[in-house]
């Protein structure tokens, strides 16, 4: 029986979100002014809260506006590379480090699924020695990154059918697999359902009533 671990990433591991943080980090790398950059960002947010556009499209604006239409691939490596060292491991949760090394010890695969940009996913999962990382891919060409995306964001159902198809790709078979799933939000609900013991790792109120009502157990990693 192959035991598999999985966990999101911003606000599971992490105790802040990424895709911004690494998105201003690229611009001033870049030396690009964020003076105007950033307030047209915070009106995209607020569109996409409104629901005026999903967030494919919001993500690949964002990635247009701080980084550009092309990134190449080695530039795309060492940015990466430096925002890894950066938040790794001083914005690691505390809980978080300890089920991973508990669930490492006990001979669970390491998997990273998680909304995030792959450019920056597969830095941390090396990082943290994971095993494996499903996140959110950039159309790539030639060496460079463009800020389309590849598919769609690696979000809930979509993490979901990611999941599965690195699953099959292990060549190992659901019922052969003993699957634990850990995540802050109640977005990634099918992944939850799907795993065999799954975790919604928050301290609010909302979330236990759900956690009790889906049969999920909850932990509050923040301490």
């Amino acid at each position: 029986m192959q035991k598999i671990a999985i966990y999101d990433l911003d606000r599971t591991i992490l105790k802040k979100p990424t895709f911004t943080a690494f998105l201003i980090f690229a611009a001033r790398a870049k030396h690009h002014a964020l003076w105007w950059r950033v307030p047209i960002w915070v009106f995209a947010l607020l569109g996409y809260l409104m629901k005026l556009y999903d967030r494919k499209a919001m993500k690949q604006f964002g990635m247009r506006l701080f980084i550009g239409a092309y990134l190449p691939k080695e530039e795309a490596d060492r940015l990466a590379r430096e925002f890894t060292a950066q938040i790794i491991p001083s914005d690691i949760l505390p809980g978080a480090a300890r089920m991973i090394a508990a669930d490492r010890a006990g001979g669970f695969k390491l998997v990273i699924a998680s909304a995030a940009q792959e450019i920056y996913v597969a830095h941390i999962a090396r990082a943290l020695q994971f095993d494996a990382f499903v996140a959110t891919r950039n159309l790539e060409s030639g060496g460079v990154y463009r800020h389309l995306l590849l598919g769609e964001n690696c979000y809930g159902a979509e993490k979901m059918r990611r999941v599965a198809v690195w699953l099959e790709e292990q060549k190992c078979g659901r019922c052969q697999c003993f699957i634990r799933s850990y995540s802050d939000h109640p977005s990634d609900a099918p992944l939850l359902e799907w795993a065999d013991e799954a975790l919604l790792i928050s301290a609010a109120e909302q979330h236990r009533i759900l956690a009790k009502a889906r049969g999920w157990q909850m932990q509050d990693w923040s301490v």
